[in-house]
């Protein structure tokens, strides 16, 4: 290239930054307002985690938007969702565990022993042999004349609350398992 074409393609790319700053400076509410809708849109489709990641943001970055007053106004609500974020998944683990349980009691109704692994519970007694809602696959021991089936949670070390308790599936008893509310029925006032 010779000095032309290199002077050329600097003016296109300063022209390029300069529209972009300039759309950035022009409306002040652009940013926070494309925020709020992106993380309504997250909230909408169940991913309650990043949706309000992006309501935190509008208020950290943004704080004197009107974007930052609406989420400042629905701030229980958001915190809401959070909670039932860190409930959801111990409860499809727990729902996983339960499953995992029926499979087992079928298998040794059907052979007359526990499997030696999960694994050979599939596909005959259960389609597909799942992972926890973390993304590691439960741990299966079998212990004398029964089993045990657990998850170490979402921080995968023994112990922790929320999600990461540990949930344990032992002779059919779930051990740990979140509390789920019925719909309708009144919050724990204590």
């Amino acid at each position: 290239m010779n000095g032309l074409q290199w002077d050329a393609r600097l003016a296109r790319w300063l022209w390029v930054l300069l529209a972009a700053s300039l759309g950035a400076c022009g409306d002040p509410e652009r940013v926070p307002n494309e925020l709020f809708a992106e993380g309504s849109a997250h909230i909408a489709s169940g991913d309650y985690v990043e949706g309000v990641t992006r309501m935190r943001r509008i208020l950290d970055e943004f704080p004197e938007s009107r974007a930052a007053g609406t989420v400042r106004g629905d701030w229980l609500y958001y915190e809401e969702l959070l909670a039932i974020e860190a409930e959801r998944l111990p409860v499809l683990a727990a729902e996983d565990l339960r499953v995992l349980g029926r499979a087992l009691e079928g298998y040794k109704e059907r052979v007359g022993r526990y499997p030696a692994s999960l694994e050979d519970l599939s596909p005959r007694e259960i389609e597909v042999v799942p992972l926890d809602p973390w993304g590691r696959a439960y741990h299966y021991r079998i212990a004398s004349r029964s089993y045990a089936v657990d998850t170490l949670g979402r921080d995968g070390v023994d112990g922790g609350a929320g999600e990461d308790r540990d949930l344990r599936l032992a002779a059919g008893v779930l051990h740990n398992a979140p509390r789920v509310r019925p719909p309708g029925a009144a919050k724990d006032s204590g």
